[in-house]
């Protein structure tokens, strides 16, 4: 369930740019997400009694390590780009 409000959270926020930016971060978006990455990071403190807060801060800040995540293959993906042509 946290799984899905994370990944939720992180198409909410992709959908909000524009074009052409919009257009390159959906065609790179399927390479680029990781359930083990956001598993991990959603189960750290499983074990333990956590709040609602602390648990919501952990679906936001897995969401945004997604989007570094993504943000740098998209920078990978421009300089290989410029240093073609």
């Amino acid at each position: 369930m946290k799984l899905w409000k994370c990944i939720a959270n992180f198409f909410t926020t992709l959908a909000e740019l524009a074009s052409p930016l919009g257009e390159l971060v959906q065609s790179q978006l399927e390479s680029s997400i990781s359930d083990v990455r956001i598993g991990l990071l959603l189960t750290a403190a499983s074990g333990q009694e956590v709040s609602e807060q602390a648990q919501q801060q952990r679906i936001l800040l897995s969401a945004g390590l997604e989007m570094l995540y993504l943000g740098l293959s998209i920078h990978k993906l421009l300089l290989a780009y410029a240093q073609n042509h």
